[in-house]
């Protein structure tokens, strides 16, 4: 019986999910809590995303659809990524960004002294936790879970490039790996990033997560425009 499922496993097509962060934007620079509001991708941003879009050019491989979230960062990143591959990106709300409520827009400094809870969004995988007036960590863990579950159906056996944000990809993340330990921080998401899931059967598998080193970019201007980790951290959203 294990046998014949196991078989039936190997046999059934891998639909693989390669998922590409945003660009650098002005809110992460100035270090605002993003949310589903609008900001703009800096200069760097736009040479991350052609870089990342470059960089998957040059692998050779062949992508058969591209979806992106629909807010303006992603867009414009997808549309610089997917023009290297011969793509058109589709919008699909489902990839929008963990949604904040009252603390989009504010920098991470008064958010924080505004909304104790904010420190915990990093650090404990806590269904319930969100901001006022936004989701619950497990409202956005279902509709990213119910985009990912509906397009491996769709696309059976195909490569798809997907364009999100970082806490729709951790929430990417938790559906395929499941809960993060209660004493580890959640995974960190880089600015046009690149993370690889696989779908076969019914199952779920971490190919790959957060890379960056395959990037384009030249090396000066990465240099002089790159945020740290420690300016990065905590405002990912």
């Amino acid at each position: 019986m294990g046998g014949r499922a196991t078989m039936a496993a190997d046999s059934a097509p891998r639909t693989q999910f390669w998922v590409v962060r945003h660009g650098q934007t002005d809110y992460n620079v100035e270090r605002r809590l993003q949310g589903q509001r609008e900001s703009r991708l800096t200069e760097l941003g736009r040479r991350q995303a052609d870089g990342t879009g470059r960089a998957l050019a040059a692998m050779g491989l062949a992508f058969d659809a591209c979806y992106c979230s629909p807010l303006r960062r992603a867009r414009e990143t997808a549309e610089l990524v997917a023009v290297r591959l011969g793509l058109r990106p589709i919008p699909d709300p489902r990839l929008q960004e963990w949604c904040l409520g009252q603390g989009e827009g504010l920098l991470w400094d008064e958010a924080a002294a505004e909304f104790p809870q904010l420190a915990l969004l990093n650090r404990r995988d806590d269904p319930e936790l969100g901001l006022p007036g936004g989701e619950t960590r497990r409202q956005l863990w279902t509709r990213v879970g119910e985009a990912l579950e509906e397009l491996a159906a769709r696309h059976a056996g195909q490569r798809l490039l997907l364009v999100s944000h970082g806490g729709a990809i951790r929430a990417m993340f938790h559906h395929v790996c499941g809960d993060v330990p209660a004493h580890a921080w959640l995974p960190q998401v880089d600015n046009a990033s690149l993370s690889r899931f696989e779908h076969r059967g019914d199952a779920w598998r971490l190919l790959s997560f957060n890379e960056t080193a395959f990037q384009q970019i030249p090396q000066e201007i990465s240099r002089e425009n790159s945020l740290s980790v420690e300016q990065v951290l905590p405002p990912v959203f």
